[in-house]
């Protein structure tokens, strides 16, 4: 009994790794192909950059379009399988989500010669295991975004805070210059009324002296 139980986990690990990573089928080449099949909560850009990355770091940089995948002819990824493969994968966004990708991962043996669960369960476990041990990459890529972005932000923050400054200080020399004026106006107009009521006297001074 129990080395049945055990046999059919170690089946069903085949076909659903975790709640995120899976197997399923896409289209390709108006065929539903098996496919590894992950969702992340990550953009697709963020994905399939990192993707990419760690396949360049893996020694694989030589690839095409096809048909939607990009595709990597012939490589020998040990960490997938030890025997050469074409490992195909494309990312789509997921409709009205934001900042969540679906990725799709076929391994053929060349050509149409599709792997799937039942021919090959081993490289669809590995390949699962491979997508999903690229999360953490996904993470970093993000987290180094979500810096660069805050530092803009911060830049532009500071950009606005210095020149904040520039304006109140040039407003307070006006100010000051304000103040300057208003005072030397004030005396201004006190010389004036002194002026102006001796004037007024001499006036009547004046007047009183009419015959």
């Amino acid at each position: 009994m129990k080395t049945t139980i055990s046999v059919i986990a170690l089946i069903l690990s085949g076909y659903v790794i975790t709640a995120q990573v899976s197997v399923g089928t896409v289209a390709y080449n108006k065929v539903e192909r098996t496919a590894i099949v992950g969702q992340f909560d990550y953009s697709p850009e963020v994905v399939k950059a990192s993707i990419v990355e760690d396949l360049k770091y893996n020694g694989f940089v030589k690839s095409s379009d096809s048909k939607g995948f990009k595709m990597y002819p012939g490589i020998i990824f040990t960490q997938i399988s030890p025997d050469p493969i074409d490992l195909y994968f494309k990312v789509d966004d997921v409709k009205k989500e934001k900042d969540k990708s679906m990725v799709y991962l076929m391994i053929s043996k060349g050509g149409e010669n599709f792997m799937n669960n039942t021919t090959d369960p081993e490289v669809i476990t590995t390949c699962s295991n491979y997508l999903q041990s690229l999360k953490p990459k996904f993470e970093a890529r993000q987290l180094e975004i979500n810096i660069a972005e805050q530092e803009s932000l911060i830049k532009k923050a500071e950009k606005t805070y210095n020149s904040l400054i520039g304006t109140g200080e040039s407003l307070q020399d006006k100010k000051n210059d304000i103040e300057e004026s208003i005072a030397k106006n004030l005396k201004e107009q006190e010389a004036q009324k002194t002026l102006l009521e001796k004037e007024k006297k001499l006036l009547e001074t004046l007047k009183s002296q009419r015959k």
